[in-house]
């Protein structure tokens, strides 16, 4: 593969992990139940800004792949940018933990999924940026074909999270989430 078809295949990888995540959402685990209206505002609060910090440093992200510029700086800057994916995720995952639990038929369980798949993100975050903290950068082409490798396993492990997002069945909280205007 040329290194712009490499390039082209890294940056596609890494951005449909950062994708899945995008769409995953998430939601809470807290203790206290909430009417699906007010959980699904409170989800939404903390999901709107996620996805929008995850979207932006996803196209960084992007950016250091395509442009290949010197391999130390594109690592250090990579590690940079899943730390602050990490970090982001993080902070959403204890806003949607605070929501509390939506008062629906089989709300802690519907809360606990959001809440680990969220999780998921966050870890695969962490997977990519350990990932790349350990590849050698000597060889810009190796260095590269392990961005993919990353890329990869995170999108692997966003698929899986996401995945349990069509197990959730809530007339209610469907409802919700197309009314409440934070969630539009």
């Amino acid at each position: 593969m040329g290194m712009s078809g490499l390039t082209r295949s890294a940056a596609c990888r890494v951005t449909a992990a950062v994708t899945v995540l995008a769409a995953i959402g998430a939601c809470s685990s807290g203790n206290t139940a909430v009417a699906p209206r007010a959980w699904a505002k409170s989800v939404c609060a903390a999901v709107r800004p996620w996805s929008a910090e995850i979207k932006k440093l996803q196209s960084q992200a992007r950016k250091k792949i395509s442009t290949r510029t010197d391999v130390e700086r594109s690592k250090g800057e990579l590690i940079t940018l899943f730390a602050g994916m990490q970090m982001a995720t993080e902070g959403a995952l204890k806003q949607v933990k605070d929501a509390g639990v939506p008062q629906v038929t089989g709300g802690r369980r519907i809360a606990d999924q959001f809440v680990h798949a969220l999780a998921a993100a966050r870890d695969s975050f962490g997977t990519g940026m350990s990932a790349v903290q350990r590849l050698p950068t000597a060889d810009q082409a190796a260095f590269y074909d392990g961005v993919v490798a990353a890329g990869d396993e995170m999108s692997k492990e966003n698929n899986d999270a996401g995945r349990t997002f069509t197990k959730v069945a809530s007339p209610e909280l469907d409802r919700a989430f197309n009314e409440v205007p934070e969630c539009k």
